[in-house]
Formats: C-alpha cells, structure tokens, sequence
C-alpha cells in the first residue's frame, strides 16, 4: 500500500513538472509617467492550449483594459516525440494617479490545471518624462537568465537624435566567466521610438557569449567618444530668416558609456542527463561524411563529421568515432566557422591507420545536448557505417626471390621482376680467326642531348617567370610607397572628395575587369574593414559628397583619423 500511494504521488509531481508554466511579467516603459497610460505586459510560456486566468491587485492604480497580444507556437522533436509549448502575451493597461512608489501584489497566473505565483512587481511613477540624451549607448540581451553554455546574444547599440559625425571606441567591454565570439555585421541603421522620442539606432559590437559557471556573468561598459553636430546659431546672421547662413557647421564632443549589466545564469539540471551529454547548449546538427567503407592494411582512413549549432563549439573536442586495437589515430584536426546567424560550424577531420584485419559493424552513436527552451535534453543519433580493412599479415609475408645467375631488379612497380645479366656486343666472324667487331647504334648520347636542351629551356622559362613575378612585386611595393605618400597629403592637407574616393577605388580587387566602376558606397561595404572603419569612411565620404555637390565648397577639406587611413592601407596591401 505504501509502494502504490509513494508511486502516485511520483506520477502526480511528474506531472506537474511536464505541465509547468513560465511566466515573465513587466511594466512598459519601466518608469512611467503620471496621468500617462502605460502597460503591464505578462508573457506566459506553457504546454497547455487554454486561455490563461490572470489576477493580481494593483491598488491606487486604474486598470483601464485588457488586450491579447497573440499566441506563438513552437515545436520540437524530444527522443522521437513532437513536443509543443505556446506563447500568450496578454497587456494590461493602467494609469497612476500621482507620482510616487507603486507595488502590484498578488499576481497568480492559471493556465489549465496549474497555477502559477508571481513575486510582487515594484516600479517609481515619475511627475513627468525623463528626458534621454541626445546620444547614448546601450547593451542589449533578449532574456535575464541564462543556463551554463548557452548564447547570450549580446549588442552595443548607439542611439541619436542628432547627426553622428564620427564614433571612437575608448574602452572595449569586459566580461567575466564566459566565452567571447566575435559576430561581425553589416552596419544597417533603423529608427526606433524611445519614451515619445524618435532615435536613430546603429549597432557597433557584436558578441555571443558563453556562461561557463553558474552565478553571475558581468557584461562591462563599452565606453565611446563621438562627434555630434551641434545645433545651428543663427545670432544676428542677416541671411538667417531666408534659409541661408554664413557660420560653419559646428560639432561636440560626447563621452558616453554602456550600463553594466549582470546576468543571471542557471546551472544545469542534473536529472535527465544523458551518459552521452556532449555539453553543449542549444539546438545542434551532427553529420558524418565518409568516403568508403573498405580498406587496405597501412592505407589512409578520412572521413569527417560536421557539427552546427548555437553551443559554444570552440571548446567541443573531437568525439571518438571508431575504435579498436588494430586502428591508429594517425591526426585529427578542425575548421572553426561562425554563420551569418550567429551560430558556428566545426568541422572534425578523422584521419587513421589501419594496422591489421579488422572488421567494426554498422552502429549508431548518440549525441546529447540541453535545449533551453523546453528544459529537456535532446538526443541526436548517428549512424556509423560498416569499416572493414584487410591485408593486415601479407603486405610483410611476401618477399622478392631472386634466381641464381641473375642480377636483382628492385624497381618501384614491380619487386619480382628479375632483369637478365647484360649481353656482350655482337661480333662477326671473318675467318682464318680473325673476329671483327659489328658496331650497333647507340641512343643514349643522343638521349642525353635531348634531355639536356630540354631542361634547358625550362630553365630559361623559369627565369622569365622569376623576373615577372619580381617586377610585379616591385610594382606593387611602389604601389603601397605611392599609396601611404597619398595617405600623408592628406593627413597634412585634409581630404576632399575626389583624393579619397580615389583611394577607395583602391579596395575594389576587379577594377581591371569591370565595364562599370562600383558606388563608393558598395566599395566600402564590401571591404574587409572593421565595423569602425566602415562607419567613419562612409560619413566621411557622405559628409565631403555634399560640400562639393550640394554646397558648392570645391576647396573644402576635412581633418582625417590617421588610424583609419592606416587600416584603408593594410587592406590595399593584401
């Protein structure tokens, strides 16, 4: 009796923890205004398909309405069986009276036969907007928590409001306990609303990063100098009331730093691992490519598997594949790739020897790893081909005889072959004893006549290959010497239009074969220049554009940063 009520209650916790529901809850925007509307936003994340039930007291706060926001539906294959968790956000829309502190309480969300409490949401309602600079930046992350070894797509953003001149990175962030990857990507400007405020929003870094411990992980400050165009004085300019103006465009300078963020991360559930836990978080690809099956003793076995997925593969070893007593790993090495997405390719390459007969069946191997969005460990199977080797114990058995009266003949084709001992020169019997010798013609003077005139003339091939490859070489290091001499001028003088944009055309590798030059703006794009770089040479370039075409200033010249000029001509090298 005791065995069956502990195994009911074992199925109904089981149960529960199936069916368990998630619940994220926040106020939009964080500090709101009062007598302004703003939202209460409650996303919940669960297996069941009802409505949620949502209560909670929100005290001297008015809710004036409530709105489905939607369901998303995801699914996923756990061990051979779909499983799909949904998505509801649900706002409520309130209204504080009076500045002040407020507390909502008693939140308790129902989602079919579960419920769920929600610790108390505390926020400060302001007496009127918080007004945001006019330039700033941010680190962005999607989520507050994360398990150990899982992405945290992290963003520095530059938010303005005003024109951005150009951008200086004074302190690159820090961060503790995690693996760091470099995501490089395309500059794409977008504009956004901020608290009423219309912002242009440029990202400038780009990390993944990956938790390593359970705790805390700090993302540090980036701390960035920018020029920003000041607004116009019109002072007593007479021109001013018809749209035109005397004064130069004036710019400050803007010290700006990221906040510190701490995120929290999660160790990882220690019920339901697999023996076969690869240690990777996120979802994974696993693919082995192999050639053939059938060897010979001694001959080279390759073949490769290929892992793809948003885990931390800079740290994943190579798995072993085949294994037995007569197979030697002879060299195992990888290529590291990062996608577009974000997420990386690593690619094992499995080279071995096989030392003797041996004979490994087809099987499958199991790769685990965690998918955070489920909570579940997930098992990828691989099937692994027959491997097969022969001729372990005759490759050393068989050895050249050689016959008596007769010289060995050890060639590379065939070891067996037995040459006969070299004949004397014929002779002609010219009687009364007397034996003339009969003289045969011999190519092999000849032969060496031939071969010597041919390695000859490859030689004087060579030479004029050598002498070619040499003058372009020189051509190129005056090349460089003329580039860099451009690149002081200009330092010296200021650019101006036209002498940047020839030095742009530099980056263009197919200008000798196009029909039509690229935009500027395609050639700085395209270019393997840092994010930074990109950034600077296109303002540049835009900012000297229309001073000669729009303003008319044909003499105008802007000061340039010699460190991006010193990048634009490492480039040009390559």
């Amino acid at each position: 009796m005791k065995a069956i009520f502990t195994t009911c209650i074992l199925w109904i916790f089981l149960l529960s923890v199936a069916h368990a529901i998630e619940v994220n809850v926040q106020t939009i925007p964080t500090a709101p205004v009062k007598g302004e509307s703003f939202t209460l936003s409650f996303v919940i994340k669960g297996d069941s398909s009802d409505e949620p039930y949502i209560s909670f007291d929100a005290g001297r706060l008015d809710v004036l309405g409530k709105e489905n926001k939607g369901v998303s539906i995801r699914s996923i294959f756990v061990n051979g069986r779909l499983s799909t968790s949904r998505e509801t956000r649900l706002d409520y829309e309130l209204v504080a009276p009076s500045a002040g502190f407020y507390r909502i309480r008693n939140i308790k969300v129902e989602l079919g036969n579960n419920t769920q409490k929600v610790s108390d949401i505390s926020f400060q309602v302001m007496s009127a907007p918080i007004k945001k600079p006019d330039v700033f930046v941010e680190a962005v992350v999607p989520k507050k928590s994360y398990y150990v070894g899982e992405a945290i797509d992290l963003h520095y953003v530059v938010y303005n409001n005003k024109q951005v001149l150009n951008t200086d990175v004074k302190q690159f962030p820090k961060f503790t306990k995690a693996i760091k990857r470099d995501i490089s990507e395309k500059i794409a400007v977008e504009r956004v609303s901020i608290d009423g405020q219309v912002y242009e929003k440029t990202p400038v870094l780009h990390h993944v990063l990956f938790p390593e411990a359970s705790g805390k992980v700090r993302i540090g400050s980036l701390r960035m100098q920018l020029q920003v165009l000041a607004s116009q004085e019109r002072g007593n300019d007479p021109f001013s009331s018809f749209g035109f103006s005397l004064g130069g465009r004036r710019s400050r300078t803007v010290n700006t730093s990221s906040r510190p963020l701490e995120i929290e991360v999660l160790p990882l559930p220690a019920e339901g691992m697999p023996s076969d836990f690869t240690g990777l978080v996120g979802e994974h690809q696993f693919d082995l490519d192999i050639g053939k099956t059938k060897y010979l003793a001694n001959e080279a076995i390759e073949f490769n598997l290929k892992v793809k997925g948003a885990g931390a593969l800079e740290s994943y070893n190579a798995p072993v594949i085949y294994a037995n007593p007569n197979l030697e790993e002879f060299e195992t090495s990888s290529d590291f790739q990062i996608m577009p997405d974000g997420t990386a390719l690593k690619t094992f390459h499995f080279t071995l020897l096989g030392r003797g007969d041996l004979d490994i069946p087809e099987r499958e191997i199991s790769f685990s790893y965690f998918d955070p969005n489920s909570k579940k460990y997930i098992t990828q199977k691989v099937k692994i081909p027959r491997l097969v080797v022969k001729g372990g114990g005759a490759a050393s058995a068989a050895k050249p005889e050689v016959k008596s009266g007769a010289s060995e003949n050890i060639g590379p084709k065939d070891e067996s072959v037995v040459k006969p001992l070299a004949k004397e020169p014929p002779v002609a019997d010219l009687g009364s004893g007397v034996v003339a010798p009969l003289f045969g013609y011999d190519l092999s003077e000849s032969s060496f006549d031939f071969w010597h005139w041919i390695n000859f003339v490859l030689g004087f091939l060579l030479l004029i290959l050598f002498i070619f490859i040499l003058k372009s070489y020189i051509g190129k290091l005056r090349k460089h010497d003329e580039v860099w001499e451009q690149i002081l001028v200009l330092q010296k003088r200021g650019a101006e239009h036209s002498s940047l944009f020839n030095l742009l055309s530099l980056l263009d590798e197919e200008a000798e074969t196009r029909i039509k030059a690229p935009h500027w703006n395609e050639l700085i794009e395209k270019s393997s220049l840092s994010i930074a770089a990109k950034k600077y040479f296109l303002e540049l370039m835009q900012q000297l554009e229309r001073k000669k075409f729009f303003e008319k200033e044909d003499s105008y010249h802007e000061k340039i940063e010699l460190r991006f000029f010193k990048e634009l001509y490492e480039n040009v090298k390559r």
